[in-house]
């Protein structure tokens, strides 16, 4: 959000309209969080602290969508016990870790933030990395049952002198 008010004040900003806004934060997930005693600050424990502060790959270009879990009638993910959730889970975390030399993936939640349950971001320095996993996820159980996905973005990410220079 304050990136958004910093970006407010800019003059290039009276020639843009937002289109999409989105707000989730980072945290460990149920089903990927390695079990750690409740005592211990995960801050302590390098994987853990690298989930929770993840550092942005260089890559070239970015990806970004929002997903749920269905709850329909007839599929509705939040009524599998815990054990099912995380035995799909783990399905799922194989394709992506088959991915993981060529796409960095950063999983956000928005649970009771935004219409969204989760934000998906993915960097890679080839874009077609991107239809290529989402594409193989989409046979994955977790997805083919139970994903809804919403609107993709993909941009090419620029460092400061080059985004001045197509600014001005």
């Amino acid at each position: 959000m304050a990136l958004e008010r910093e970006w407010e004040t800019t003059p290039a900003a009276v020639l843009s309209e937002r289109t999409f806004s989105y707000l989730s934060v980072v945290e460990l997930s149920r089903h990927s969080a390695p079990p750690f005693p409740e005592d211990v600050d995960p801050m302590t424990i390098p994987a853990l602290r690298e989930r929770l502060q993840p550092t942005i790959p260089p890559y070239r270009w970015i990806c970004f969508y929002p997903m749920s879990k269905k709850r329909g009638e007839t599929v509705n993910w939040y009524q599998l016990s815990g054990r099912e959730r995380a035995e799909y889970m783990r399905g799922h975390g194989a394709i992506g870790r088959k991915w993981s030399d060529r796409v960095k993936q950063i999983v956000s939640g928005s649970i009771g933030l935004d219409d969204w349950e989760w934000g998906v971001s993915l960097f890679a320095d080839e874009p077609l990395h991107f239809k290529k996993l989402v594409y193989e996820m989409r046979f994955d159980p977790a997805s083919a049952l139970f994903a809804q996905f919403g609107p993709f973005f993909i941009g090419e990410r620029m460092d400061q002198a080059a985004l001045r220079s197509w600014l001005l």
